[in-house]
């Protein structure tokens, strides 16, 4: 994880550094926080304080190295220096234990484990979304993503992914983050997914199957383009998607996954805009092809959250139990966001067959082509026989 590996507590040729164990008790913060589990061998504890103190002015390695060797019943190391842990030789050393410890592991991921599919509760790993009983079982898993998954993240899935887990880690939020420029990286990849292309294609069938009684020929002027909205093929029903970004390779997988709900509501995915038609005939004014263009927006809302949720495959546990467990303890916060873009589908071929006429006697077909029984258009078929019937 290092560009270059620091000195470990015990060097590599066997001697030892210059460090003494002792029993020592930290300073304690005059602050009246609730202290945190006490330390091994007889130690006075430490505050939740005086903790976060530490990871002001020592980083978050310090501290997780700290809580490591307390809750291993370590003995706390005392430097023979007197910087109390702050020159570059015990910063060396105090990296050389973490770059040891399993803080330190990669976490692979090989599907989203931020899916909110249904899972057996059988396979829940044991403590999924549940509080931690101690707190230094906390800091340690604090600090084990905040050095360990959020490097990750901003290196793999880059800035906005980073901020909204580091805000997840941090702080409650006050409301959704909006991403709505579409030059925007994270946009992007919401815009270029292959989740979101499948979807397109999706709607693009459903609107195709939804044009027979509802577009006729006669509605397309040739050569003019006719613009009609989606929810007119679709309804208000059809507006509302289940989108489940299910590939852990790009941002949409690990930040929105599937369609849930956290502490500021559901999740959503909502799509809008204009279907374009353009009809071409012949000299004759014979309909030879109908092209369809579809404009979509979409809006995804959803939030980095795990509780509840789907603890995904167990080399992804590595990541998502501890997150839940932070959740669960409220040391980790949801964080919603929203992201707006637009895809555009089109133009495409459209059998003119598709553009149906309905007839009194429920008959259908297309206004061009003949009744086989009256050698007529459908159109005038339809307008003769309501002359008959009402004559």
């Amino acid at each position: 994880m290092f560009a270059r590996q620091r000195r470990p507590t015990t060097a590599l040729d066997g001697t030892e550094p210059p460090v003494r164990l002792v029993k020592h008790s930290p300073e304690l913060n005059s602050s009246g926080n609730p202290p945190l589990q006490g330390s091994p061998h007889g130690n006075p504890p430490l505050t939740t304080s005086f903790v976060q103190q530490l990871q002001r002015t020592h980083g978050n390695r310090y501290v997780t190295a700290l809580a490591e060797r307390h809750r291993n019943a370590v003995p706390e190391i005392q430097r023979t220096c007197a910087c109390g842990g702050t020159c570059d030789h015990c910063q060396e050393e105090d990296e050389g234990l973490v770059n040891r410890s399993l803080i330190q592991r990669e976490l692979p991921f090989e599907s989203s484990p931020f899916s909110a599919d249904s899972q057996d509760d059988k396979k829940a790993p044991e403590g999924f979304c549940t509080p931690f009983e101690s707190n230094w079982d906390l800091v340690v898993a604090k600090a084990k993503m905040t050095e360990v998954l959020l490097p990750f993240l901003l290196a793999k899935y880059k800035l906005d992914t980073f901020l909204l887990y580091l805000d997840y880690l941090t702080s409650p939020s006050s409301g959704a983050k909006l991403f709505t420029d579409e030059e925007n990286a994270f946009v992007k990849s919401y815009t270029n997914s292959p989740v979101t292309t499948d979807e397109v294609v999706k709607i693009v069938i459903e609107i195709q199957d939804a044009i027979p009684g509802k577009v006729k020929l006669e509605d397309l002027p040739p050569g003019e383009e006719v613009r009609m909205p989606i929810v007119y093929f679709l309804g208000e029903d059809g507006l509302k998607r289940k989108t489940n970004y299910d590939h852990v390779d790009e941002a949409p997988g690990v930040t929105a996954g599937g369609v849930g709900s956290s502490d500021f509501g559901d999740d959503y995915r909502q799509i809008n805009g204009e279907v374009v038609f353009l009809r071409k005939v012949d000299g004759s004014g014979k309909t030879t092809d109908v092209s369809m263009t579809t404009e979509i927006s979409f809006t995804v809302a959803d939030a980095i959250d795990f509780c509840p949720g789907d603890a995904g495959l167990p080399e992804e546990q590595k990541a998502t139990l501890p997150l839940s467990r932070l959740e669960a303890s409220g040391a980790a916060f949801d964080r919603p966001f929203i992201v707006t873009f637009d895809r555009t589908n089109g133009p495409i071929p459209v059998d003119p067959a598709r553009f149906q006429s309905g007839t009194g006697n429920g008959t259908t077909g297309s206004l061009d082509t003949p009744n086989e029984e009256s050698g007529m258009a459908w159109n005038e078929w339809f307008e003769s026989a309501t002359d008959t019937l009402f004559s």
